[in-house]
């Protein structure tokens, strides 16, 4: 069988097109970026509400075991407790797993849509070379402010 120009395939046909925002094609870069931003913070805040609403149920069930006039609920109190902790640890673990995965997705779409912006998609050197950076000026301005102290390198040196 011979092929026939008009079912043969270009190049630029056969060529895979990179994929140009899979997740809403309507949406602009940066706005996809914002919405995986404000789901990331709005998934901390959730966090932070669940654990106090754990906190206070914790303290409750603890004042009430310690105000216990007859031991016959002590059991029953301890095993309310033992019950809410584990389930407090297991809503932090969803918690956690739900923050690091929008952390992910927005360290995937900040290295398409800005890869030196490094906020969430530096890695590990990057890291460490600004925490260098940020102690070095810390003490820079500390010492020329006077504010070292018994703990800083400075002064332990001249002290042996």
């Amino acid at each position: 069988m011979s092929s026939s120009p008009e079912t043969s395939l270009s190049a630029a046909q056969v060529t895979p097109q990179p994929a140009r925002n899979t997740l809403a094609p309507s949406f602009e870069d940066k706005d996809i970026y914002k919405v995986v931003l404000e789901t990331r913070n709005f998934e901390i805040s959730l966090f932070w509400q669940r654990s106090n609403y754990f906190l206070v149920l914790n303290s409750a069930l603890a004042v009430g075991f310690f105000n216990l006039k007859a031991s016959e609920y002590a059991f029953v109190f301890a095993l309310f407790g033992l019950l809410t902790s584990v389930l407090w640890l297991r809503v932090t673990l969803g918690s956690k797993y739900w923050q690091s995965r929008w952390e992910h997705r927005l360290r995937l779409i900040e290295q398409q849509v800005a890869p030196n912006l490094n906020l969430f998609a530096a890695d590990w050197s990057t890291i460490q070379t600004s925490k260098l950076v940020l102690r070095t000026t810390v003490l820079r301005a500390r010492s020329r402010l006077g504010l070292n102290d018994k703990y800083s390198k400075s002064n332990q040196s001249a002290t042996t």
